[in-house]
């Protein structure tokens, strides 16, 4: 076995955790602003929401708000795009980041699914070949060369 191996698989564990570590810290902190938002307007929600309609009118507060929405939604949507598009084209098939099992190239393109490949054959480490349990495409390659679309 050699050494190097471990220390890759180490450090590729050890990015995993850290981003799992932040995934959840910012969940948590979501909740948590979330619990104190619910606690401040449950306790002055009222004279707030009285005093922006009295500052502002419910005409320009209603145009605010939907303003916060579109917003909102863009935001959602930017975020999504970017997660979908973290996919490296790499050998014919699509890749994540630091990741063994293939998306299917087809799903992907036509129709903007993320579809993992599933392995197909594998023949003395020379010949792989994956399959799609989505669209029904299957990609094949000799070591070292790109994968294509095989019938």
């Amino acid at each position: 076995m050699n050494p190097d191996d471990n220390s890759a698989d180490s450090t590729s564990v050890l990015k995993e955790l850290r981003q799992q570590l932040l995934k959840h810290l910012a969940e948590y902190i979501a909740a948590l602003s979330a619990i104190i938002a619910g606690v401040f307007l449950q306790a002055y929600g009222d004279s707030i929401f009285d005093s922006l309609v009295h500052a502002l009118g419910k005409k320009k507060l209603l145009q605010i708000g939907a303003l916060l929405l579109c917003s909102l939604g863009w935001c959602i949507f930017w975020i999504w795009q970017t997660k979908r598009n973290k996919l490296i084209f790499e050998h014919g098939l699509y890749w994540a980041k630091n990741g063994k099992i293939p998306f299917c190239p087809h799903c992907h393109e036509t129709k903007k699914q993320n579809v993992h490949l599933n392995l197909f054959q594998h023949r003395d480490e020379k010949y792989v070949a994956y399959s799609c349990s989505n669209c029904d495409h299957a990609y094949a390659a000799d070591s070292g060369k790109d994968f294509q679309i095989s019938v």
